[in-house]
């Protein structure tokens, strides 16, 4: 029997929605390595909640989350995986880029492409991959959180526990950013301002957060 190394978690307003589809399509048609895949279609805004929910009955030594709106490319798994074999990285990010071929990371476009295993500030959810062992050590996500800043947040409780958070450019995802909330500009504003006060709250107004994982 194949062992089966990841739990990749999808989450999505509309699972028969066209980009959702062309998501699924393109996991499964550009890796070798078998997963288990958990599509969560919700319209509530509850990420979080919903990782953690997978990450429960995950029996994988890794969990990965994809967002719908990312179309990723050939060997997107197991650039993630092979990262994760070093010791002290406890979790990864693939390299993203906008549909004009823009590289994006830490939340911004950037003006370079990545070094492989570059260190970042945060792993985004849209497409990462963290050890399992280490995602409940520190808890899994913070419930508190509706759908920004989580994955800020889950990153520097990993960092705390002197794991690195890095960047693979080994393989690509394509990612539409916008694709949902272009749909309900306002609502998803008003989430952001929270969440992002929540983040502020936790770990700047407390002094929690160090300099140098802001990078």
């Amino acid at each position: 029997m194949v062992e089966v190394k990841a739990t990749v978690v999808m989450r999505t307003k509309e699972v028969l929605d066209s980009r959702a589809l062309q998501c699924v399509s393109s996991m499964k048609a550009s890796t070798s390595i078998p997963f288990n895949l958990f599509i969560v279609e919700t319209k509530n805004m509850t990420h979080p909640m919903e990782i953690n929910r997978i990450a429960e009955i995950a029996d994988t030594p890794f969990l990965v989350t994809v967002d719908d709106d990312v179309v990723v490319e050939e060997g997107w798994l197991e650039a993630m995986l092979e990262t994760l074999q070093h010791d002290d990285i406890g979790q990864t990010q693939l390299w993203l880029v906008n549909p004009e071929g823009k590289s994006i990371w830490n939340v911004q476009l950037q003006s370079r492409e990545p070094n492989d295993m570059e260190d970042i500030s945060y792993a985004c959810t849209a497409c990462m991959a963290v050890k399992l062992d280490v995602f409940k050590k520190v808890g899994g996500c913070d419930t508190s959180y509706r759908k920004y800043a989580f994955d800020v947040d889950l990153s520097w409780k990993i960092k705390e526990l002197g794991y690195r958070v890095v960047l693979t450019k080994r393989s690509r995802g394509i990612h539409f950013i916008g694709y949902w909330a272009e749909r309900d500009k306002e609502r998803y504003l008003k989430l952001g301002e929270r969440d992002h006060q929540l983040l502020y709250d936790k770990w700047f107004r407390t002094g929690r957060v160090r300099r140098e994982w802001i990078i």
